[in-house]
């Protein structure tokens, strides 16, 4: 991220792609064709914005024949004097391979380096779909004891992950892989206590889980959890 007054969305893709022009910034990203010509950048209006202790965010989308991408620059700020912001970002993507390497999904990724990362923008808020006037579906709530037996097979202790997921609506998007996560392998037991976080979070939102589905839950958590013993 750049405080310059002169920074524009394109001269960052430039960049971000080590393309001359943002048409051949896009096309290195599968963004656009080969021979396509034609297209939109449409900022979010509130440009860069703080997200958390370790972030800022751009919201944009890339409109071409009537399609729109959406997409968000995330600018790393962490702050540990002894490590580069390279390093830490480094840090980020090995953590999101070793969830995608469980089947944790993880937003589309385009580009990283400089200190950000270019990726799809998932476009809901999970804690809002709990917080809706319906319930919550039972896929729903399942993905996400599934997502949390992966982080607890891995030995992650995370501090208020679940309050950082996102949807597409039926389904769990990890997208934070900073100090929320940690590093794995850092548990020195079989980290039963995300299931109790899950349903603590559950709970302070409003979403009603049975007798019945919290069994379900936990069966699919437990599955996820003890593949790290096989």
């Amino acid at each position: 991220m750049s405080t310059k007054t002169n920074w524009t969305l394109g001269k960052e893709l430039e960049k971000l792609a080590g393309a001359h022009s943002t048409k051949g910034a896009l096309r290195k990203f599968g963004l656009l064709g080969a021979e396509e010509d034609d297209f939109e950048l449409i900022s979010a209006p509130e440009g860069w914005y703080r997200s958390g202790a370790e972030t800022y965010l751009y919201r944009f989308r890339v409109r071409k024949e009537g399609v729109e991408t959406p997409l968000v620059l995330k600018a790393c700020v962490a702050y540990s004097p002894p490590t580069t912001l390279e390093a830490i970002l480094h840090n980020w993507m090995e953590r999101r391979e070793l969830l995608s390497s469980r089947g944790v999904l993880t937003p589309k990724l385009y580009a990283w380096g400089y200190g950000e990362v270019l990726e799809e923008d998932v476009l809901f808020d999970l804690d809002g779909l709990l917080q809706k006037p319906d319930p919550p579906s039972d896929s729903l709530l399942l993905a996400m004891a599934d997502v949390a037996g992966v982080i607890a097979s891995l030995g992650f202790l995370p501090i208020g992950l679940f309050g950082d997921l996102r949807s597409h609506g039926e389904d769990v998007v990890v997208v934070d892989f900073g100090q929320d996560l940690g590093p794995p392998s850092v548990a020195k037991d079989d980290n039963p206590q995300i299931f109790d976080q899950l349903l603590e979070h559950l709970s302070k939102k409003g979403a009603l889980v049975s007798e019945t589905l919290r069994q379900r839950m936990r069966s699919v958590f437990d599955a996820q959890r003890h593949l790290k013993l096989q």
